[in-house]
């Protein structure tokens, strides 16, 4: 899987009938495409994002209809039997969430993915290690910080802009006692620092948007950038992590100097947003050409990871 005939040509193979519509898409950005599958470093990491870019194209038509179909990706029937375990599993019961009755589901998948898919993890090349400094990008709940500090981090930076998620959050991270490993920034992530607005997705309750001006739904929130943060509080991080809505290439940008600077491991979702398919695994290359980047996906609904070294 080298060139972008290769996955148009996967494209002809497995959709059928959408293929003219997916190749018009995937062929307005070829270029781009084509670089960042160049860019990783394992066979497994190109063909997932072969797929990755075939699949997510379509996916606001039928995706659940071929999220079964992509190679080295647990069938949806599978996964989701792993979430009813853990439902039934005294870890959900410790999580404190917001409406935690009404989005039962929602924060089981997550839970499932952090803490039974490690999907913050690639293999033993990316993952956090023992006393790592870990900037953690989305704290939502808490459940990816107690994920890091449970497997080694000496202290986790845990960035949330969710007033009722910061409330959970600090009530989880006393209930798993990762009070001396875990600080909570109630800042959103940005190139930018000072002020910004926030807009909550009713219907989700870990996700949100960042918006420049004020609207009738937001709020006022303060934000900061890595560089900002890393440099006033002396911290020189080992490890990052992006799960931000689709905020993570704005938060990349202002990141590049610690980047340069630490070269920390990174592990930045691409899901959000189609283009930053292409234009995350770009930056991040230009900033770091040294980098070794992987790609991974451990949730048939989503979650893809790029991970670089």
């Amino acid at each position: 899987m080298k060139t972008i005939d290769d996955i148009l040509s996967l494209c002809t193979k497995n959709l059928n009938g959408l293929t003219n519509y997916v190749q018009t898409l995937i062929l307005q950005h070829a270029r781009e495409i084509e670089t960042s599958l160049s860019l990783f470093s394992d066979d497994e990491s190109k063909y997932l994002y072969a797929q990755e870019i075939i699949y997510t194209t379509i996916s606001q038509f039928v995706y659940p209809v071929y999220a079964n179909h992509i190679a080295g990706l647990m069938p949806i029937q599978e996964f989701m039997a792993e979430v009813e375990k853990v439902k039934k599993h005294k870890i959900f019961e410790l999580f404190l969430a917001p409406n935690k009755q009404e989005n039962t589901e929602m924060i089981a998948v997550d839970l499932t993915g952090t803490f039974i898919f490690e999907q913050y993890k690639y293999k033993d090349i990316v993952l956090v290690q023992e006393g790592d400094v870990v900037i953690d990008g989305g704290g939502f709940i808490g459940d990816t910080a107690i994920y890091f500090a449970r497997n080694g981090a000496k202290d986790i930076y845990t960035f949330e802009c969710d007033r009722e998620n910061v409330v959970a959050l600090e009530k989880n991270i006393k209930n798993f006692q990762c009070e001396n490993q875990i600080h909570v920034c109630e800042y959103a992530l940005s190139q930018k620092v000072g002020s910004m607005y926030y807009e909550k997705n009713q219907g989700n309750i870990s996700g949100g948007a960042l918006v420049n001006e004020a609207t009738k739904d937001s709020i006022e929130i303060k934000a900061t950038s890595i560089d900002a943060f890393c440099e006033e509080q002396s911290i020189q991080p080992n490890f990052i992590k992006m799960d931000i809505e689709g905020a993570e290439l704005d938060a990349l940008l202002g990141t590049k100097e610690t980047i340069k600077k630490y070269k920390p491991r990174l592990a930045i979702c691409i899901y959000h947003k189609e283009s930053h398919r292409w234009e995350i695994p770009l930056f991040v290359h230009e900033v770091m050409p040294e980098y070794r980047l992987y790609l991974n996906r451990q949730n048939p609904y989503g979650e893809t990871v790029l991970f670089a070294i």
